[in-house]
């Protein structure tokens, strides 16, 4: 599942993902997001950080609160904001900061897409 307000960026991380034979849904509402993650299971979620009417830590919270299991990978351009929410038990699965390293985006959704094969 990706999540970010921002179409343009969020038809480029799908397009991203989609070259290397991964699949998704794509969200720029959050909320949707949250919604469509309650009724359906998925692998992981990327979400944004900065987003209108909620953030990346509170669909985080929204999504472990259904699944505490649940893998959020979070992208921030202001990463201090996300490890002082770290200090409240709130912790992302993996952070990424902006601008987006797409390699190690990728070699983390490859480990994660092998540890669920097996």
């Amino acid at each position: 599942m990706l999540i970010d307000d921002n179409v343009k960026t969020l038809k480029s991380m799908e397009l991203l993902l989609w070259i290397r034979g991964f699949s998704c849904s794509t969200f720029s509402d959050p909320f949707k997001a949250v919604q469509s993650y309650s009724k359906s299971e998925f692998d992981a979620v990327l979400t944004d950080y900065s987003m209108p009417g909620i953030n990346g830590i509170e669909v985080m919270k929204r999504i472990n609160e259904i699944n505490q299991d649940a893998k959020v990978l979070l992208i921030s351009g202001c990463l201090e904001k996300i490890q002082s929410s770290e200090d409240d038990g709130i912790k992302p699965y993996a952070l990424f900061s902006k601008p987006l390293d797409s390699n190690r985006l990728l070699k983390l959704i490859s480990s994660l897409d092998q540890e669920i094969k097996t």
